[in-house]
C-alpha cells in the first residue's frame, strides 16, 4: 500500500494524472485468473525507464517458500525496475489486480501478490485516512 503525498497543493496522484483503475480483490488464484498483463517502465539496459512495457499471459502460481503467500507469476521481457500495475479485464473494464514485486535477472518472468480480500481493509482505511488530502 502507497500513500502519495504531493509536494505542492492538494491534488491527489490521480487528479494529477488524470485517472486510475479500480482493484479488484475479488481476482481469483492463478489458477482460475485467465489472462492478466502487466504494465511497467523497465529502466535496466537496454530499456530506459521512458518507456511503457506490456506483458500478457496466463498467469501461475510462485512461492518462495512454505510459509510467505502464494503470488501471481507470469512469462515477461521486462528488464529490472519495471515495477508497475498487473490487469485484468472483468465484465469487459480492466481493473487492477497486482503490482510486480520481483522477477529474475534473466528476464524472464515476473510475480506480484495476489491484491485479494485480506487487502482490502488496509486500501480501505488508507483511502479513508488520506483521500482527499
Amino acid at each position: 500500500m502507497l500513500h502519495v503525498k504531493p509536494e505542492q497543493g492538494a491534488e491527489s496522484l490521480e487528479e494529477t494524472v488524470g485517472t486510475a483503475l479500480e482493484v479488484d480483490f475479488s481476482a481469483p488464484s492463478a489458477g482460475g485468473a485467465g489472462r492478466m498483463g502487466a504494465w511497467g517502465y523497465p529502466a535496466a539496459p537496454p530499456c530506459n525507464g521512458l518507456r511503457m512495457f506490456k506483458c500478457l499471459d496466463t498467469p501461475g502460481r510462485f512461492s518462495l517458500g512454505s510459509n510467505p503467500p502464494t503470488m501471481h507469476r507470469i512469462g515477461c521481457t521486462m528488464t529490472g525496475d519495471s515495477s508497475g500495475g498487473w490487469f485484468r479485464v472483468l465484465n469487459g473494464k480492466t481493473v487492477l489486480v497486482s503490482n510486480t514485486s520481483i522477477g529474475p535477472i534473466d528476464n524472464t518472468r515476473l510475480a506480484g501478490p495476489q491484491s485479494g480480500r485480506d487487502a482490502k481493509p488496509l486500501y480501505q482505511n488508507t483511502s479513508r485516512t488520506y483521500g482527499g488530502r
